[in-house]
């Protein structure tokens, strides 16, 4: 357990996404690193940064697959400010599902 640190999920060997959060804890051994307390992700490496915002996510680095809930908020750029209530995505943010209540949206970034 780290507390108010940052950390960079990879993907493929390449930088992915940055991570910020009070609480951060790791298991080297399913691979997988949860994040809690207001949790920020951001795209690196791409043209257009995307952050999403949640209260807690988890990441299962050998799933591909990141998910967060509570007080979602996805930005994109200056195009797009989403809010909802959970999300499940890809490593790199380009595949998004966010859940508003019990209605899901999709979409490509």
């Amino acid at each position: 357990r780290v507390r108010g640190t940052s950390a960079v999920l990879y993907r493929d060997g390449v930088p992915a996404l940055e991570l910020n959060a009070p609480v951060v804890e790791g298991d080297a051994k399913r691979g997988v690193v949860v994040a809690r307390g207001g949790v920020v992700a951001r795209t690196l490496g791409g043209v257009q940064t995307t952050l999403l915002r949640s209260d807690t996510m988890t990441w299962h680095g050998d799933a591909d697959r990141l998910e967060g809930r509570g007080d979602v908020l996805l930005t994109h750029g200056d195009a797009a400010r989403v809010p909802g209530d959970a999300f499940l995505a890809d490593t790199r943010l380009r595949r998004v599902l966010l859940t508003f209540g019990d209605a899901p949206a999709t979409g490509r970034l």
